[in-house]
């Protein structure tokens, strides 16, 4: 049977005209709340942003990721259009008005950019002092199901409970078995085989295992880099149950196995103004961790998503800088 009106007439033409940007932002709301509740196994309440002026599209709220039996609550505001932003294979940048905008709420919210071009939601966690400038991100910003993993760990670094602010820990320069790495390193290992995991409020569990223990120790590793490490391993527990002084991702990666993408990330943890019992010096010690994630390719078709996400933080290496 063939169409009587519309065989001609259908609508192909996407129009971004001025008469229909209000039209363009409420759909583009309606996709973006549509993979939020489907990459954080959510649910979402519309804001009332056209009565009051809120300024808060969407309330998103999911259960955290490690912290259990605890709902989180995400306030997210949608911007769509290339007056917000821009993104290709190469980079993803966030215009300053848009982060501009959002800062008026005057809360922690995330930014969430619908690009019409590549078709994919794009976030950005702002904090209430935010700089309000132009922001290029990292390729881990297109909105996931790896995202709610990091959106748990922003949320939880505004939560002031379990900060390490140099908490009363001394390192033992003093310990004459370090004098005889070899004897000593045997008693470390034990140590570090019985940590086995940790909670930590950034990441969840935190695994040690052999890959860790195998990099710090590598024959093409300096001594005294060796050495430093095994002055740390005996306080990594009690360092790792706290949320480090800093943050940062230094590596990124997504490839393609079988059906699912692999996200990888190498991650920084900077614990600082740390005291020694042989003199004044204050220290640093850096951990790294690497964390991966999986997840279908085609997320956004799956009807049981949350049993095919899979996720692992393994422990890669300590050391010690000289504050």
């Amino acid at each position: 049977m063939k169409s009587i009106f519309l065989e001609n007439n259908i609508n192909s033409e996407i129009l971004f005209t001025q008469n229909l940007s209000s039209q363009n932002g409420n759909d583009c709301e309606v996709i973006s709340a549509a993979n939020l509740v489907q990459a954080f196994s959510g649910e979402v309440r519309w804001g009332s942003r056209n009565e009051d002026n809120s300024k808060i599209d969407l309330l998103l709220s999911f259960d955290h990721p490690w912290n259990s039996g605890q709902r989180t609550f995400l306030l997210t505001q949608v911007k769509s259009g290339k007056s917000y932003g821009k993104a290709n294979t190469k980079f993803i940048k966030i215009y300053k008005r848009g982060i501009r905008e959002v800062k008026e709420s005057l809360n922690n919210i995330c930014l969430i950019w619908y690009d019409h071009v590549t078709k994919e939601n794009y976030w950005a966690y702002i904090h209430y002092n935010t700089i309000s400038k132009k922001a290029e991100l990292g390729k881990n910003h297109i909105l996931t199901p790896a995202t709610k993993f990091e959106i748990a760990r922003c949320i939880n670094k505004n939560i002031a409970f379990n900060k390490f602010n140099s908490r009363g820990l001394i390192l033992n320069f003093k310990n004459n078995l370090l004098n005889n790495i070899s004897e000593y390193r045997k008693y470390t290992k034990q140590l570090y085989r019985k940590n086995k995991k940790v909670l930590n409020p950034l990441f969840g569990n935190i695994e040690f295992t052999n890959y860790g223990w195998k990099h710090m120790f590598r024959k093409s590793r300096l001594k005294n880099y060796k050495k430093d490490s095994l002055t740390i391993i005996p306080y990594l527990k009690q360092l790792l149950l706290l949320q480090p002084d800093r943050h940062w991702i230094i590596s990124f990666k997504k490839h393609k196995h079988k059906e699912n993408f692999i996200h990888f990330y190498e991650h920084i943890l900077r614990y600082e103004n740390i005291k020694n019992n042989l003199n004044d010096d204050k220290y640093e010690i850096v951990i790294k961790l690497i964390e991966e994630i999986a997840y279908p390719i085609e997320w956004k078709k799956e009807n049981v998503l949350s049993q095919k996400i899979s996720r692992k933080v393994v422990f890669k290496s300590c050391s010690l800088k000289k504050a």
